[in-house]
């Protein structure tokens, strides 16, 4: 595996090449080449799918800036509201999807990370869901006064409200896991 001579000197030229690129390492003759063909089938894979949510995503801006016209021509935002809250929540079902799907395939007893959703999906629940809360009547009164000018504000820079729902969606699908006691 030494790629020096014995003078010292660098020979690439002695050695073979499938032994130099990574994804040869450990691996030799044909069962190397299926080997590299199975992780060219998963980049490719996982790079398209990257592609499609990428699509999705500035599919679900654009329609969502649709509806937020149609709804300020209306005077009626909770349409455009409610569209807002959930889509970034498909995105973050859309990214989990992979490991769901890892975890189907295995054996064992469905479990639910209790300490994962509590600590992290109900405070993010709770983030994306803000702004729906803030125009509905009946609740309004009732959240603290603070609170609703900074979540208004950052709605508008339009970067913690989104994220929480991709978190919240994410969870949604990663949670859930098998075990086998």
């Amino acid at each position: 595996m030494d790629l020096f001579d014995d003078h010292g000197d660098f020979e690439l030229s002695r050695k073979p090449l499938k032994k130099i690129p990574f994804l040869w390492r450990n691996c030799g003759g044909e069962e190397s080449k299926e080997i590299v063909m199975d992780k060219l089938k998963r980049f490719v894979a996982y790079f398209l799918y990257a592609l499609f949510i990428a699509y999705v995503f500035s599919w679900a801006e654009k329609y969502s800036m649709n509806l937020h016209r149609l709804a300020a021509a209306k005077f009626n935002y909770y349409t455009s509201i409610g569209f807002r809250i959930l889509y970034p929540i498909v995105i973050g079902i859309l990214i989990g999807l992979p490991k769901l799907l890892a975890q189907i395939r295995k054996e064992g007893f469905w479990k639910w990370d209790w300490v994962k959703f509590l600590a992290i999906g109900i405070p993010a629940f709770f983030l994306g869901i803000y702004p729906l809360l803030v125009y509905l009547p009946y609740l309004s009164p009732h959240l603290p006064s603070e609170l609703p000018v900074f979540f208004l504000m950052t709605y508008k820079t339009q970067v913690l409200i989104p994220f929480s729902g991709i978190v919240f969606g994410y969870l949604l699908v990663s949670i859930p896991y098998k075990s086998n006691r």
